[in-house]
């Protein structure tokens, strides 16, 4: 619990992230934080915009939908993360622009890219993908301006 102080997805208004164990210089910068249990918050939550997300962990997508945030569900697995059964699809993502979403492998090997791909357009956001072949947790894809 300790290596995830700086983990939480911060999106429009909102700080998603295990209370207990973040910063608290985090936690002191947002008013409308979502507390869940899953210590690894920003890696499991893709950011689409400031108010839609897509995750696997279901207690992150309930309390973030009982937020007024428009959420994708999608399934565990089909991303890999070196040492672990699977990795997240937040951690193998992020927005490097307002419009576009970097992917660290190609959409269609994940079984839910369908779902993906229509839920991005939805919101006007491109899906780059960076390398070929499956998708792997990288810890979060993360613009440098």
């Amino acid at each position: 619990p300790y290596d995830i102080l700086y983990n939480t997805a911060v999106f429009g208004k909102f700080a998603v992230c295990n209370k207990k164990f973040t910063s608290s210089e985090i936690l002191e910068r947002h008013s409308e934080i979502l507390d869940v249990k899953q210590g690894y918050a920003k890696c499991s939550v893709c950011i689409v915009n400031d108010n839609a997300i897509i995750t696997a962990d279901r207690k992150i997508a309930q309390i973030c939908r009982q937020n007024g945030v428009d959420v994708l569900e999608i399934e565990e697995g089909y991303i890999e993360l070196s040492g672990m059964n699977y990795g997240f699809f937040g951690g193998s993502s992020g927005l490097i622009d307002k419009n576009i979403l970097a992917l660290n492998g190609e959409l269609k090997t994940h079984k839910n890219a369908d779902d993906i791909r229509a839920f991005c357009k939805n919101y006007k956001v491109e899906i780059l993908e960076l390398k070929s072949g499956v998708i792997t947790d990288i810890g979060s894809i993360l613009p440098i301006c």
